[in-house]
């Protein structure tokens, strides 16, 4: 028995297969139709909507067999897929490939064979769509059954793509509703936290639009890079243009092209805002000479460690050794939730220091 090689595409187009949610799911009447209509067609007992996973063949829908899935060194669809041609194999016992095939002996079921492709939007293709017969076949289809497996093919590659776009938009939906749910109880907090500790009514509104405005400038970027991530550096920058032009460099910025998840992008942009609003009214902005540097790091296992480092600025104040005030919340057990790991804001130096660990589980993979 000779094992399929892996398609030369073979990690992008196992992510491809993953991206449909199809694998794993229950019984589909339009699926079990094709797979009828196949079936009917090439005059088979035999017919399968196949899909290739990594250690596996699973089949979407079956007529006349069994089995749920089988490994994949013994799936005749493995070879079917590094072609953009139909296989047909006449007599799997005459094919070098398949004569010791489990699958395929005298008392087994897969004698004759034959398969179509199945590409995804990508051009990858993800399995097939295929017929098979307990008995070897010397003819083989004919011209007419084989293009009709083809014309089902293809309608099964319409119905993957369709399952896909009911996936993303679920996906969409939901995405939707727990951001808007979260916006709300963010803002809400905000609210509470400002007005609360407020020495003045005036105050409290300056304070609350500014804190309520960066919120909604982390939304609008999580919502434009929806779905490839917001990046670091944009998001920062973003943030700082309200209070800089790009001739001021008391404040840079450097890292690595890193883009970040709803959630932590949303923590980075309001802790951007508070760390800066904070630097030019008491930090190292506040005065001349003052710096800052905005550092990020990928690090080994995929998350990332942000840095924002004040220097040659007037030392802090810390009341009674320990920080307060609306700040310390947003830098503090807001960020560290929305980041999903953890953060330490350092007032002991001659300017503020805060890190913030950034869990991989936050972070879009590399393109």
């Amino acid at each position: 028995m000779v094992r399929a090689q892996f398609h030369p595409r073979e990690v992008a187009r196992l992510m491809a297969l993953q991206s449909y949610g199809v694998l794993d799911t229950g019984a589909d009447p339009s699926f079990d139709a094709l797979a009828s209509l196949a079936s009917r067609l090439c005059d088979t007992p035999i017919a399968l909507v196949s899909l290739v996973d990594a250690e596996r063949q699973w089949f979407k829908s079956k007529v006349g067999f069994n089995e749920t899935e089988t490994h994949r060194d013994h799936a005749l669809c493995a070879h079917a897929i590094l072609s953009d041609e139909p296989l047909v194999i006449p007599d799997t016992m005459d094919d070098a490939r398949f004569s010791d095939n489990p699958l395929c002996g005298v008392d087994a079921n897969v004698r004759f064979y034959a398969g179509v492709p199945l590409i995804a939007g990508e051009g990858l293709p993800l399995g097939t769509l295929c017929v098979i017969d307990e008995k070897p076949r010397p003819e083989g289809l004919s011209k007419e059954q084989l293009q009709d497996l083809r014309l089902l093919g293809k309608q099964a590659e319409k119905l993957l793509e369709l399952q896909r776009s009911l996936a993303r938009e679920r996906a969409s939906l939901k995405e939707s509703v727990h951001r808007t749910k979260n916006v709300i109880a963010v803002a809400s907090a905000i609210a509470s936290r400002t007005i609360g500790q407020a020495d003045d009514l005036q105050q409290a509104r300056t304070n609350l639009l500014d804190r309520l405005s960066a919120l909604s400038k982390a939304q609008a970027f999580i919502l434009e890079a929806a779905g490839k991530g917001a990046p670091v550096r944009a998001l920062v920058e973003r943030q700082l243009a309200a209070f800089f032009n790009d001739d001021d460099h008391r404040v840079r910025c450097h890292g690595p092209e890193v883009a970040l998840k709803g959630d932590a992008a949303e923590g980075i942009g309001l802790a951007t805002h508070e760390l800066v609003t904070n630097a030019i009214k008491h930090g190292s902005l506040s005065v001349p000479g003052g710096r800052v540097d905005i550092s990020w790091e990928l690090m080994e296992g995929g998350s990332v460690h942000f840095e924002w480092l004040e220097s040659r600025g007037p030392k802090p104040e810390v009341p009674n050794g320990k920080p307060s005030g609306f700040g310390t919340v947003v830098l503090g057990p807001l960020a560290t939730q929305k980041i999903g790991g953890r953060s330490v804001l350092d007032l002991s130096g001659d300017g503020a220091v805060w890190r913030a660990e950034i869990s991989a589980a936050n972070v879009m993979p590399p393109a």
